[in-house]
């Protein structure tokens, strides 16, 4: 323990007798520690770059992926103030959607049905209850599926 501590004590007194060097150089790592981090390091956001590959559980999941491909979707909520605006919003979208073939491999609209769950209560309703038709917005659901990854990260991004 004393050793440790006469180490402390000297090297406090080398620094306290030479501060304008040990100033110098402690910016100069600074700088080249700075530099290094800026050129050398990077980081990624994407989930299938994060996890290696070659991991026994990745290469499961990669092969489900390939023999289950409907998992590779893009869902968007259409928002209207009206169980009526919001359908003709998303078909609107749909119709855009389907004619970009060389993006999206399909467009689908789910529904059909006479009742709607209820975001807030967890209750099922009909579409034609006066509950429904005064809600702030009703939302509607269309799944894309789109032909490559870079083309989900534009529509992602608002580039399309």
């Amino acid at each position: 323990m004393k050793s440790i501590t006469a180490f402390v004590v000297r090297a406090i007194s080398v620094c306290a007798k030479n501060a304008w060097p040990v100033i110098g150089l402690s910016v100069l790592l600074a700088v080249l520690a700075s530099w290094y981090a800026a050129t050398h390091f990077s980081m990624t956001t994407d989930i299938n770059q994060l996890i290696s590959p070659n991991i026994d559980w990745r290469q499961r999941e990669a092969r489900f992926e390939k023999a289950f491909p409907q998992f590779e979707l893009i869902v968007a909520v259409v928002d209207a103030p009206t169980p009526e605006l919001a359908t003709l919003a998303r078909a609107e979208l749909a119709d855009k959607l389907t004619a970009d073939s060389s993006r999206f491999k399909s467009v689908s609209q789910p529904g059909g049905s006479q009742c709607r769950a209820s975001l807030d209560s967890g209750t099922v309703a009909p579409q034609s209850s006066p509950a429904l038709r005064s809600a702030a917005k009703v939302r509607r659901l269309l799944f894309m599926r789109p032909c490559s990854l870079s083309h989900a990260q534009n529509l992602a991004s608002g580039a399309l």
